[in-house]
């Protein structure tokens, strides 16, 4: 047995309790360097998510497409106007009237009016049309919201009908399927464009909506001069002129433009990737900032007969 001789005493060895100054600093340290690398991958997540959400977007209103002039004999008309006055007659553009076909039903029946345009000089005759008007619907449609749309936060939260795509402003009623001669993998359908790409920043006329497209009419039958466009590829928001087709041919997209500088006669992008169009045999494609305007307004063209680039 070990006995303590006097005059020794023993010290339990001491607990090293909390961190010093400087382990603290190395620790913060640690962490925010961590958290630089973590912030980017998080990044590339949610845009390769985003993108992933609008590549199916496009897909199904490619597909929507097909079913819609399967049943109607020729592609949506981009700018709205009716091909025909009577009962039944719809007022609504391409992103409107392909409702039906993307198991949206219910807001297309919404838009039903028993009167939708009345006709009156007063002595001699009035008309009364029953039909869908696309004005009378407004609210979100997940698959018509690109994820990563910035705009919609950047000014553009008050628009009513949101919509983050265009439509290939090449495609117009007399169209089938059978007469895309240049081949429907050669063809483009659909394409990114943020919702909220003003002209003039402060007007929020500028906007891209799916119920855009429609005779507005004064008392008298005759269109009154506030027609509403639809959203075609003529334009990021609203097109400028009648004929289906691009305004300006000489460019090709805007990469990630500040909302302030939006062109409203091109589309965006709104990943660092590129844009993401759909093409009318269903595929989705990405197309680099590297693409020439000759290139870019040759996939459009149905029956253009162009050889499309290597850049594409």
């Amino acid at each position: 047995m070990r006995f303590q001789q006097p005059g020794m005493i023993y010290h339990a060895k001491k607990m090293k309790e909390g961190f010093t100054l400087i382990e603290l600093l190395v620790v913060i340290a640690i962490i925010a360097i961590l958290i630089g690398l973590l912030l980017p991958a998080v990044q590339k997540v949610r845009d390769a998510a985003a993108r992933t959400q609008s590549q199916n977007n496009l897909k199904q209103m490619t597909l929507a497409t097909h079913s819609y002039t399967d049943a109607n004999g020729g592609f949506p008309n981009g700018y709205g106007y009716p091909s025909q006055f009577q009962n039944g007659m719809v007022l609504g553009c391409a992103f409107f009237v392909i409702l039906p076909y993307m198991e949206q039903q219910n807001v297309y029946n919404q838009a039903y009016s028993s009167d939708i345009i009345t006709n009156s000089s007063g002595w001699t005759y009035n008309w009364h049309y029953s039909g869908y008007n696309s004005s009378l619907v407004s609210g979100k449609i997940k698959s018509y919201i690109h994820p990563g749309d910035y705009s919609l936060t950047q000014g553009g939260s008050n628009v009513k009908a949101p919509l983050s795509y265009l439509y290939n402003g090449y495609l117009y009623t007399s169209l089938t399927m059978a007469k895309i001669s240049d081949g429907t993998s050669n063809t483009a359908a659909y394409t990114e464009g943020l919702a909220y790409c003003p002209y003039k920043f402060s007007d929020p006329y500028y906007t891209a909506n799916y119920t855009r497209g429609g005779w507005n009419y004064n008392e008298y039958g005759n269109s009154s001069s506030n027609y509403q466009y639809a959203p075609t590829e003529n334009g990021g928001g609203i097109t400028y002129n009648w004929s289906p087709k691009f305004s300006y041919t000489w460019q090709t997209f805007q990469p990630m433009p500040k909302v302030t500088a939006c062109n409203d006669s091109m589309a965006q992008s709104m990943s660092v990737s590129g844009l993401q169009l759909s093409l009318l045999d269903g595929s989705v494609r990405n197309v680099s900032t590297g693409v020439s305007w000759q290139t870019f307004n040759a996939a459009h063209t149905p029956q253009g007969g162009e050889v499309l680039g290597s850049d594409w």
